[in-house]
């Protein structure tokens, strides 16, 4: 059933961004972010070895179907990413480094270095979406929906279980 409701859904949705294609893409959704944010994740990470960063790019090209040029994009968004990142790390770093107690300020430029980050990944989501062919950018947003879904049926789940 889950299958089935999954192809459902599949096909729905491309339906739905197929006739919109003539219009602006739509911006991804706060799911579709975190989705490509987790993607970036994976294959950004300066912490991990560089083969388990190309290990889970090829993952991604085989499970999605990219070819070279779009591969090159994720790649290099997943680069500006880690950029990104080491940036901000750095920035917050500075920010609380020989401080036992934060002031507002602190509070406020910490907040201010996340806005941004998270502002990144949104302009680096819509720039893998619009990089790919609309095929794959519709399977990469699906992705997120599903994500989605799965995350509001566990608030749901959870919400009656509290009560």
């Amino acid at each position: 059933m889950k299958n089935f409701c999954h192809a459902i859904l599949c096909v729905v949705y491309c339906c739905v961004l197929s006739a919109q294609q003539s219009t602006q893409p739509l911006p991804p959704t706060q799911y579709q972010i975190k989705f490509i944010r987790h993607l970036l994740v994976s294959i950004g990470n300066s912490d991990r070895d560089p083969n388990i960063s190309k290990m889970n790019i090829d993952g991604i090209v085989l499970l999605y179907g990219l070819n070279e040029q779009e591969a090159a994009a994720i790649e290099m968004a997943g680069r500006s990413f880690t950029s990104a990142l080491t940036s901000f790390q750095r920035s917050r770093t500075a920010v609380v480094s020989g401080k036992e107690t934060l002031t507002e300020a602190d509070n406020a430029s910490i907040m201010a270095l996340s806005s941004k980050l998270d502002e990144t990944v949104r302009s680096l989501a819509s720039q893998i979406l619009t990089s790919v062919r609309p095929e794959r950018a519709t399977l990469l947003r699906l992705q997120g929906d599903l994500l989605e879904k799965v995350t509001v049926n566990a608030d749901r789940t959870s919400s009656k279980g509290g009560n």
